[in-house]
Parts: C-alpha cells; structure tokens; sequence
C-alpha cells in the first residue's frame, strides 16, 4: 500500500472526526496525517523499516532534544523564586525578572518551574508542561500552597506557644 492512499484515509478520517464535533480525534489524525507529507511515493512497509531503522538507531530528534537548555539561567531564576519564600512581593519580582529575560524561553521556563516544584524536596519528578501558561500556572500554585503551608505553620507555632 502506497502512503499516498493511507493519507487520504487519514484526512478523510479527520472529516469525518471533525463533521461528528470530536476535534481530538479530528487533530490526531491530521497529525498522523501531516507526519506522512513528502512520503506519498513510499509503500507503507518501507516506511516503517525506515522509522523502525531509525528509532533502534536514536537517529530522530526532536526540536526539544536539539535545543539547549541555559542551565544558568534555569539556576538562577529557580533561585530567586525559592529565595521568595513566602512574600508575594518578592515571588511577584522574581516572576517579572523572568518575563523580562530574554534568555528564558519555552524550555528554559518549563525548567524552570520543574526545579522549583521539586527543589526544595529534592524531588525528580518532572512535568511534561503542553503550554506556557500551565508551567507558568504550576509556578504560581506552588508557590500558592508554600505561602498557605507556612501561613499555617506560623498559626500552629503561636498557638503552642500560648499553649505552654
């Protein structure tokens, strides 16, 4: 089967999708269907060899894989935002020092609110963040839940102290 005929099922697939309202399924198969431009020509089989051949090899790269993430600079927003502690104004400045460097982009930012969720722990867990925005949503929650942690450990600190 030649990928030309796969491609039109897929699109046709992504119509259909789209006609019944399920854009999801819509948008993945006009994924599936884009990843196979400039291969029409090609039988299926072959393609698959070829990809097969190629992830044994580790020959694909993503754009993410090729770009560079400035460590540096990942280090050193994280810091401000962990030296903010608990005040909003001071989290509010180092949020602004992000906005405004220009060495902070995407990957840096998801970086960026990786380290800080997991710092202070030592945690590793990682987010594979789809947007902007919910990395930028992960920063402001946790530093959310740490103003409201400490808020509240300072109310039970001074009730034990009246306590003794």
């Amino acid at each position: 089967m030649q990928l030309s005929r796969l491609k039109r099922i897929f699109e046709r697939l992504t119509d259909s999708y789209a006609a019944a309202g399920a854009e999801e399924p819509a948008k993945d198969m006009r994924r599936v269907a884009d990843l196979l431009k400039g291969h029409e020509q090609r039988t299926v089989d072959d393609f698959v060899a070829e990809t097969r051949k190629a992830l044994d090899a580790g020959g694909f790269t993503s754009a993410k894989q090729r770009s560079k993430i400035n460590d540096d600079v990942v280090a050193r927003h994280t810091s401000s935002l962990l030296s903010a502690g608990a005040d909003r104004s001071a989290f509010d400045a180092a949020v602004g020092a992000i906005d405004a460097d220009d060495q902070v982009g995407k990957l840096e930012l998801f970086a960026i609110a990786n380290r800080y969720r997991n710092q202070p722990s030592g945690g590793t867990h990682e987010i594979k963040f789809k947007s902007v925005k919910q990395a930028r949503g992960t920063i402001r929650d946790v530093f959310l839940e740490r103003a409201d942690s400490q808020s509240k450990r300072g109310a039970i600190d001074k009730l034990t102290k009246r306590a003794s």
